[in-house]
């Protein structure tokens, strides 16, 4: 069996080198652990230093974000059919000698996705923006995707092929929040397990511009993401929410002036015709989510 580490990288030169030296060479079991770097456009020099240090490294020309890095080392594990696919950051503040802990969670559990549990809220060395975040964007979902993760932007996960290759991202912002959106949609079994989470030693984030534009983007990823595969319940919401308004408009009618009274009537009637459209496309969107389910059944259990 053979770990596939997927690690994006931009402008990582003084980080990069020792994260892979540091690189666990098997797990317990005789699993061949295979570093796949992929250098986002840096221009530091991250790419050569990443092929000293034995990795293999595919490069972007140019710089496409986190979410495009993610998808192609995905690829390529998939192609050279890799039984298990890690995740783990180029900066260093993940211990990559941790890695047997993922595995061990997954098959303790019989789990097909691991995520490294930083304890954010305990996390001093962390930006207290960065710490609010975490923890609001988990809440989400948890509370919305019943997805059960404390620390849902972790970068340091493991999970089966099974489960990658029924992963489909879109983002082009970051892949963490949909991957699990998407593998608990499709039953994929979620565990999350304790890590280490160390400062930063060299210089800032690369890979994330700026908070607010990740706590943004980050946000209409969940919520795209929910109504894509969860859609039924939502439309569901959103369509009892307008027939409330629409009872509210009636009842606004029944104590308003007679002038009054047909401009009331049309709108709770516009109301209850949105609630309808809203049960609708609720069913529709919920039957190509199912068939689409349905489809990974051809893919076999994981193999762990």
């Amino acid at each position: 069996m053979r770990l596939t580490v997927i690690i994006p990288a931009f402008n990582e030169c003084e980080s990069i080198g020792e994260v892979l030296i540091r690189l666990p060479k098997n797990l317990p079991g005789g699993i061949g652990v295979e570093p796949l770097v992929i250098d986002d456009g840096s221009t530091d020099g991250t790419g050569a230093r990443a092929s000293l240090a034995g990795a293999q490294v595919v490069r972007h020309c140019e710089r496409r974000g986190l979410a495009a890095a993610f998808r192609t080392g995905l690829g390529v594990a998939i192609v050279s059919r890799a039984d298990l696919i890690a995740t783990l950051d180029a900066d260093g503040q993940y211990r990559p000698e941790e890695l047997p802990l993922l595995y061990a969670a997954l098959l303790e559990a019989g789990a097909d996705l691991a995520v490294g549990d930083r304890r954010v809220s305990k996390c001093n060395h962390m930006p207290a923006g960065n710490r609010l975040g975490n923890i609001v964007g988990s809440a989400m979902l948890r509370l919305l995707a019943a997805v059960p993760v404390r620390d849902a932007s972790s970068g340091f996960r493991m999970f089966t092929a099974r489960c990658a290759r029924a992963l489909r991202i879109t983002s082009r912002h970051t892949y963490t929040h949909e991957m699990l959106i998407q593998a608990k949609a499709y039953g994929f079994r979620i565990v999350d397990v304790p890590v280490t989470f160390l400062p930063r030693l060299h210089g800032k984030s690369k890979l994330v511009r700026t908070l607010r534009h990740h706590i943004l983007r980050s946000c209409g990823t969940i919520l795209r993401s929910l109504f894509l595969f969860r859609p039924l319940r939502k439309f569901l919401l959103l369509s009892l929410g307008s027939s409330f308004l629409a009872c509210s408009a009636f009842v606004w009618m029944l104590f308003s002036s007679p002038a009054a009274r047909t401009e009331l009537l049309l709108l709770a009637l516009a109301l209850l015709l949105v609630a309808l459209q809203f049960v609708v496309l609720g069913v529709v969107t919920d039957s190509f989510a199912a068939q689409r389910r349905l489809s990974l059944e051809e893919l076999g259990p994981p193999r762990l």
